[in-house]
């Protein structure tokens, strides 16, 4: 796949939630993954947990982790004898309550804001290394294209340091886990971040059971990968006009005043999609009207090849 392809398929795949049952054996790893996950914070905390709701979607690495609010935990694991990381993150509020329970003390349902110390992220270490166990038991798909990748020990990764930088043009599949503690709610308590090539040489984005030709440049997963992700779902946003204003102009608008829109607003309408450089322009449109519903009739397109 060539850069400029890759950076096509890097924008189509924007914050794109996926199908996880078009890949057989990637949603038996999730299944895998939820259950580790489970058991290890059920372990740590002594209190009963419930998995509510696993989101999938897809990202490259720039908006994966770069994007991360203040205070949440970023653990990576670097697959040996390759250049991929695997990350989890953690929700702050179950960081800070978790290491109380590990000390020795009762565990406190999640709090909204809680912002973790050293020590909390340091104290979850052991519990990230359980949810990551599965991982290391894979065994690449095909015997001679990589010898068997082991996790080095898991480091804490600042959003800046070298580790994450190097992963940001890489594409991620994004695992979150929304859980229950004793029935209290805790959503996106548990995110893994798992690099596509990691996957990919293991054989679990294939939407196949068995390859019968063994396929180095793996050019059969990357139609089979772009095909499902053609089927994403993308929200594109119509701009009837831009309206620009100082902030003393803003602070003095009123319910019930009147915004004058350009002449032609109508016919210029821009058609703009989420990318991992900002909102992109795609075309062009016009207001219209079609069978008794409001339309855009698309003008000009700017980059065909996005769509």
């Amino acid at each position: 796949m060539t850069q400029k392809q890759a950076a096509t398929l890097s924008k189509k795949i924007e914050s794109a939630s996926i199908d996880i049952a078009i890949f057989p054996r990637l949603e038996e790893l999730a299944s895998v993954l939820v259950e580790a996950c489970v058991a290890a914070i059920s372990d740590a905390t002594k209190a009963p947990v419930e998995l509510v709701k696993m989101d999938t979607c897809m990202a490259d690495g720039q908006l994966a982790l770069g994007a991360l609010p203040e205070g949440v935990p970023l653990y990576g694991a670097v697959v040996a004898d390759t250049d991929q990381v695997i990350f989890v993150t953690l929700a702050p509020g179950f960081t800070a309550s978790l290491s109380e329970s590990l000390l020795g003390g009762d565990f406190t349902p999640p709090e909204e804001g809680a912002c973790p110390t050293d020590l909390d992220i340091a104290l979850a270490r052991p519990t990230v290394d359980g949810f990551l166990a599965p991982l290391c038991a894979i065994p690449p798909e095909d015997a001679g294209f990589r010898r068997e990748g082991v996790l080095h020990p898991v480091e804490v990764a600042d959003k800046e340091a070298d580790m994450v930088t190097s992963q940001h043009e890489a594409a991620f599949i994004n695992l979150s886990f929304d859980l229950t503690f004793e029935e209290t709610a805790a959503p996106g308590v548990v995110t893994m971040h798992l690099p596509t090539d990691f996957l990919e040489c293991r054989g679990l984005l294939t939407t196949v059971r068995k390859r019968t030709v063994i396929d180095n440049d793996n050019s059969r997963w990357r139609k089979e990968m772009e095909a499902n992700i053609n089927q994403s779902n993308i929200e594109l946003d119509i701009v009837l006009d831009r309206y620009k204003a100082t902030l003393s102009e803003l602070s003095k608008l009123e319910v019930g005043q009147i915004i004058l829109l350009a002449n032609k607003a109508d016919h210029s309408l821009d058609i703009t999609m989420a990318t991992s450089a900002g909102r992109c322009s795609i075309g062009t449109g016009r207001l219209g009207a079609f069978e008794k519903s409001k339309v855009v009739k698309i003008s000009s397109l700017y980059d065909p090849a996005l769509l």
